[in-house]
């Protein structure tokens, strides 16, 4: 009996161990995402977009799906009619927005870009295009651990206006990296161009305070300015900018 209650003692403890190696491995993989600074903070001085997409075991499609989805960025950056609403009561909050992106749009830059560069890991491939020639340094960046000043207030120029969006973790990283990216330029027609009503209703059982934000606007030469990754909570952010 003694001999039985030994070798189940010793089995969990097996499995903690593995458990606990696995965990700490993960994080350590966090730690070491790496991109090139073009990435992470992309040209200003042209229009550029980062397009993203999953590693195949073929190198060229894993560039060729990273390339289609960077063009329709390009494109959403370009030129994007944005509407949509967001409904706020108490702590609750509901949003619906839909996005128009020229497909004349689309076809132009399908013809005229230039793949600017491309970098490749084992999960995610991510290129660079332009519709402009340009050079672009190849210089691989580490990612910052500190939380950018910009997560905790946007920042507030009279030149430009800001967005900033944000995703979960997700074990597809290009999907959280559209994402954040989609919700940054949202964001960002939010800020510059909302209409909002509040209705306050009362009753003898509760009190609500009702908010209504509608937006309806078009948004033109988008810049993505810098991404972000969270090692804590693997949590993906990105920040652009147009001159208002």
């Amino acid at each position: 009996m003694l001999q039985k209650t030994s070798s189940l003692f010793l089995y969990i403890l097996f499995l903690f161990t593995i458990h606990g190696c696995t965990s700490r491995s993960t994080v350590s993989n966090y730690s070491e995402i790496i991109y090139p600074k073009w990435f992470w903070q992309p040209p200003t001085n042209f229009l550029s977009a980062v397009g993203y997409a999953r590693t195949y075991y073929d190198r060229k499609s894993s560039v060729d799906a990273a390339t289609e989805n960077a063009i329709e960025q390009l494109a959403r950056q370009l030129q994007v009619n944005i509407s949509g609403e967001i409904i706020a009561m108490n702590d609750q909050q509901a949003e619906k927005f839909q996005e128009t992106i020229s497909e004349g749009l689309r076809e132009r830059i399908t013809n005229s870009h230039y793949l600017l560069n491309t970098f490749v890991t084992p999960k995610l491939t991510v290129v660079l295009i332009s519709e402009q020639e340009r050079s672009v340094s190849d210089k691989i960046t580490p990612m910052s651990k500190n939380k950018p000043d910009w997560l905790y207030q946007i920042p507030n120029e009279n030149e430009y206006e800001y967005g900033v969006g944000s995703s979960n973790l997700t074990y597809f990283p290009e999907t959280a990296w559209q994402k954040a990216e989609k919700r940054a330029i949202i964001d960002l027609a939010a800020n510059l161009h909302s209409k909002i009503g509040s209705v306050n209703s009362h009753s003898k059982a509760y009190h609500q305070n009702i908010s209504n934000s509608k937006t309806k606007i078009q948004l033109q030469n988008v810049l993505v300015i810098a991404r972000w990754f969270s090692i804590q909570d693997g949590s993906y952010h990105v920040l652009v900018r147009m001159t208002k």
